[in-house]
């Protein structure tokens, strides 16, 4: 990150040229496979947004009862092109959720470039001051050490044996907090509908509800922890004010990130 005013005497002679803002291709962590043929879609592409897409999502966030999940379904839906061969419309959600990071990040860097200005306000002194973000030095992806990695179960020992879960995804994510009112009923939802199994998802229900809290616990910390180090590491930016000097941690989401 780049403090505005420290560069500005290096700008004074010659105005900065901007960048076009470009689609972009990224290799995704795990992609989405085609069952029918079993192969598996790493390549996707986005493009920048634009005043339409700003409009758009405008009118989305003002809707009641939209959660955060299905508010960035709807920016990928729009905003990236294709994954592999397949027409991105619809599948979005069926990512796991750092593949959905990686997008993001993508999309970011497609609309503003490798650097984006943010303003921020000193919680301290009160001034406000703008700075510069590095896309690539302030959110570095971190890769599975195998490429295929993520593209097999996630395998966790149960009291009664081994049993394989996938990782979970958008769709798991907006799906579960819809039809849940409390922890326990949002980590008996993210069980069942990961669990690598045929059964309908009321059968594996009361399955996830059967399973003995010591197994819930390992099943829950292996879902949680599947991705955790994966992805864009997106969180606090550290950096200093530039009037008191005091320590200005800037805290980012990806809406704050892609549409401050």
């Amino acid at each position: 990150m780049s403090d505005i005013n420290s560069i500005n005497d290096a700008l004074s002679d010659d105005a900065p040229s901007m960048p076009n803002p470009l689609s972009d291709e990224v290799r995704l962590l795990r992609g989405l496979q085609v069952k029918e043929t079993g192969d598996w879609h790493t390549m996707a592409k986005v493009r920048e947004l634009n005043g339409a897409d700003e409009e758009f999502l405008a009118v989305l966030g003002a809707k009641d009862g939209l959660s955060y999940v299905d508010y960035m379904t709807a920016i990928l839906d729009r905003a990236v092109i294709s994954i592999g061969s397949l027409p991105a419309e619809g599948i979005c959600g069926k990512l796991i959720l750092a593949d959905r990071d990686m997008l993001y990040l993508a999309i970011t860097k497609a609309t503003y470039g490798v650097e984006k200005e943010i303003s921020v306000t000193c919680g301290s002194c009160g001034e406000r001051q703008n700075f510069i973000l590095d896309l690539d030095d302030d959110f570095p992806i971190l890769r599975p050490e195998e490429d295929t990695e993520l593209q097999s179960p996630l395998v966790v020992r149960l009291a009664k044996g081994d049993c394989e879960f996938r990782y979970p995804t958008g769709e798991d994510t907006s799906y579960a907090m819809g039809e849940s009112e409390n922890t326990p009923e949002l980590n008996t939802m993210m069980i069942a509908r990961t669990v690598e199994t045929d059964a309908p998802l009321e059968e594996r229900l009361e399955w996830a509800r059967d399973l003995g809290i010591a197994d819930r616990k390992k099943v829950e910390k292996a879902i949680a922890a599947s991705t955790d180090d994966l992805g864009p590491q997106l969180g606090a930016v550290d950096t200093r004010c530039t009037a008191c000097k005091e320590e200005l941690p800037i805290m980012m989401d990806w809406v704050s990130l892609l549409l401050g």
